[in-house]
């Protein structure tokens, strides 16, 4: 399991480490407790060919595509978010993936926010078609 730890990454820290994984076959696992910018991060962790397992944190977000691609990789089968703020675009993110096809098994919530008013029925209408666990 790759882990990346602390919130002080700068923007070019974060590019240099997206492309020092980009297609790493051997990375199963990744947990990120402040995963920034994450327009740059979430398509470097949905090229990892072998990715089955990812714990993420808050982080800033940016476009919904990375996150909803990142769900739809063939090989990842569980994502937990941590302290996670669900707005609009995350929400819809998520949705879209399962909509779209997601391979993921096992979803789980851990302290997060809903913020929007349709994150919570996003997010219970993603679990309950998909028979998800997913509330902790």
């Amino acid at each position: 399991e790759l882990r990346l730890v602390g919130n002080h990454f700068e923007d070019y820290h974060s590019i240099h480490f997206a492309v020092a994984i980009q297609g790493v076959s051997t990375i199963r696992g990744f947990h990120c407790e402040f995963c920034e910018p994450a327009d740059i991060l979430m398509p470097a962790l949905a090229s990892l060919p072998s990715l089955e397992k990812v714990t993420l944190g808050s982080f800033e977000y940016g476009p919904a595509e990375g996150l909803t691609n990142l769900l739809k990789s063939p090989s990842l089968r569980s994502i937990e978010f941590s302290g996670f703020d669900f707005i609009s675009g995350t929400s819809q993110a998520l949705l879209t993936a399962f909509e779209e096809g997601s391979s993921v098994t096992n979803l789980l919530f851990t302290d997060c926010y809903i913020g929007w008013e349709n994150s919570a029925s996003s997010a219970k209408k993603c679990v309950r078609e998909n028979s998800l666990p997913c509330w902790k």
